[in-house]
């Protein structure tokens, strides 16, 4: 966040220190005002409103509209994505920021209706929401660079492992074979079957 907000601070009747400029994140960490408080002030200047981000679910749609790294750089995370007027509702930590707004707008080709969360609540989500959806990701790039099923030599297969077991998988379909070791993982709780379908929807998102 850069946007100098010493206006936004002094309405509040707070003293800053020095030519009264003074950045959004810094006036935070200086304990000049609290994030509640803060957020207060920044809904009523843009006349939106201040949301709980550890209450409810977060619309995953939205969600997968924007990349983690932009979501990070701006301190924002999507809360709604409105499909039939192509506009996003997005909680911001500080929406007068406008490079942030116009940089998520970019990143999404979408409009952006700015809201309001505290800046710890915002990271806290970010984490929350975008590390599982990384994490997923890790877990299938893993199983993809695996040798497929089916093409295992005897060797690489182990002294306990059958002509009868390789036939078995050779008789298969590859989508018979995917669909198998999906369950394994599935079973196992390495991820379950929502986090799969979510990544599954996301790579072909960005494929098209």
């Amino acid at each position: 966040m850069s946007t100098d907000i010493g206006w936004l601070l002094r309405e509040a009747g707070l003293e800053l220190p020095h030519d009264g400029q003074i950045d959004a994140l810094d006036a935070i960490e200086a304990g000049l005002i609290s994030e509640e408080l803060f957020a207060e002030l920044l809904a009523k200047a843009i006349h939106s409103v201040v949301i709980d981000l550890d209450k409810g679910a977060l619309d995953p749609a939205a969600l997968q509209c924007l990349p983690p790294s932009v979501a990070r750089a701006t301190l924002s995370i999507p809360v709604l994505l409105e499909e039939k007027q192509r506009t996003l509702q997005v909680a911001f930590a500080n929406p007068l920021d406008r490079s942030s707004i116009d940089t998520v707008r970019q990143a999404t080709g979408l409009e952006i209706r700015p809201l309001v969360a505290p800046l710890s609540a915002v990271r806290r989500a970010i984490e929350r929401e975008y590390g599982a959806m990384e994490e997923t990701t890790k877990r299938i790039e893993k199983c993809r660079t695996r040798t497929p099923l089916g093409n295992e030599s005897a060797d690489e297969l182990g002294s306990s492992a059958t002509y009868p077991l390789i036939r078995y998988q050779s008789s298969t379909t590859l989508e018979e074979r995917l669909e198998a070791l999906i369950d394994v993982l599935v079973t196992k709780g390495i991820f379950s079957q929502e986090e799969f379908f979510d990544a599954l929807q996301r790579v072909r998102t960005e494929k098209r």
